[in-house]
């Protein structure tokens, strides 16, 4: 988890709040400016979640903005789809990132696509949000990150920005891009400089911040720890191919978690998601510095 944040009041410097203490305020202010807004979710309201992101707001706003349900991912999202038509603004918490397969008739089939099918008669102010990613030890069923599969869904925007300060916004967290950080720094060590790029969003994507980028550096490296087959790497590395080709001195180099479940061995879980270590060997593969 990332541990600061630059405040966003102007003129107060800088402090330091988790990541959680950010998505916490953020869901609180929201609360606050509109009652319309609330959540549904597992264990989400006396317990905080297994988290504890959400401590506190069951206090202040009562059971019956911060509801807890039943264990039924389904269930939850098709509720929350049915109010968000009534004018609601509810906010859906997914325990991992992995149950969302159990909600995808909800999340494919009907948040996306009622505003279409209605011909803009209806909207969908929904908020799924939940935790992606391995290095956390639990193991096969709670690790995995899927966000390519809705990325790859119109009527869905998909977020996953890196900091506490773009999760009190967006209420999401990329972990990668503090792996490639790592990485640049080990890099500026042996003369080679890199730009890290943090998209924010896979739905929609900054293709012209990406293609500029690539122009300026001419080698490029994708790094996602979704699974790297058919995944967001691909999606990305196509659009700076096309927007860039003659800019490259390189092809486009990708890296993703491994075709398998994540294991729960800390020591093999972690030789599955690209490493600091990793994306500085591949990078330095790619410069000519074997």
């Amino acid at each position: 988890m990332l541990s600061t944040t630059t405040s966003q009041n102007a003129g107060q410097g800088v402090r330091e709040i988790t990541l959680g203490q950010a998505i916490r305020e953020a869901l609180a202010e929201e609360m606050r400016r509109d009652p319309r807004v609330f959540m549904m979710g597992e264990d989400i309201a006396e317990a905080g979640t297994p988290f504890k992101v959400l401590s506190g707001l069951v206090e202040e706003f009562g059971t019956s903005r911060v509801i807890d349900t039943p264990i039924s991912e389904a269930g939850i999202t098709g509720m929350g789809v049915g109010v968000a038509m009534t004018g609601m603004r509810p906010i859906v918490d997914i325990m991992f990132g992995d149950f969302i397969g159990l909600a995808m008739d909800q999340i494919v089939n009907q948040a996306a696509k009622v505003h279409y099918m209605s011909g803009g008669k209806l909207k969908v102010p929904l908020v799924v949000r939940t935790t992606l990613g391995a290095t956390r030890r639990t193991a096969a069923q709670h690790s995995q990150s899927l966000h390519a599969w809705v990325s790859h869904i119109p009527g869905l925007i998909v977020v996953l920005p890196s900091t506490p300060y773009d999760a009190k916004g967006l209420l999401a967290t990329s972990s990668m891009v503090q792996i490639a950080l790592a990485a640049a720094d080990g890099l500026e060590k042996l003369d080679i400089s890199a730009e890290v790029i943090d998209p924010r969003t896979m739905y929609p994507l900054d293709r012209d911040t990406l293609i500029e980028s690539a122009k300026k550096t001419s080698r490029v490296i994708v790094v996602d720890e979704g699974y790297e087959r058919y995944g967001v790497t691909a999606e990305i590395a196509a659009v700076v191919a096309d927007g860039a080709f003659y800019f490259l001195d390189a092809p486009v180099k990708r890296m993703g978690a491994m075709n398998v479940p994540v294991p729960f061995s800390p020591a093999l879980e972690d030789l599955t998601v690209p490493t600091a270590d990793s994306v500085m060997e591949v990078s330095k593969t790619l410069c000519g510095r074997v």
